[in-house]
């Protein structure tokens, strides 16, 4: 698979750049050609996810998962060993407060009574 490179695809304008009467302008403009409105995110490379956002996009067009679809497989992993991790303390403590392991003390290695 070839490097993923970025690439200048779109032209965006803020619309509060532009006077009412340019906007109006530019979207006849791009109703007369034919050009239906787009549904984007667009990020400022001033913002502080700016990169994030192009390591996803890297991430996903490279066939990889986003980095939130990767925080939520370790997150997912992660509750089920706390899960088995409470298990084993709930088990750990049966074992060790049952009445018959109670009624020996002293070393366990000696298994002597009272």
């Amino acid at each position: 698979m070839a490097e993923f490179q970025r690439e200048h695809r779109y032209w965006v304008v803020k619309r509060k750049h532009l006077t009412p009467e340019l906007d109006e302008e530019l979207r006849l403009w791009l109703e007369q050609i034919g050009h239906p409105p787009m549904e984007c995110v667009c990020v400022e490379s001033g913002w502080p996810i700016y990169e994030e956002t192009w390591e996803n996009v890297q991430r996903m067009a490279g066939g990889r998962p986003s980095i939130g679809q990767e925080r939520d497989a370790l997150e997912t992993r992660l509750r089920h060993r706390e899960g088995l991790v409470r298990r084993a303390i709930q088990k750990e403590e049966q074992y060790s407060t049952a009445p018959w392991r109670r009624m020996w003390s002293g070393c366990p290695s000696c298994w002597s009574a009272p």
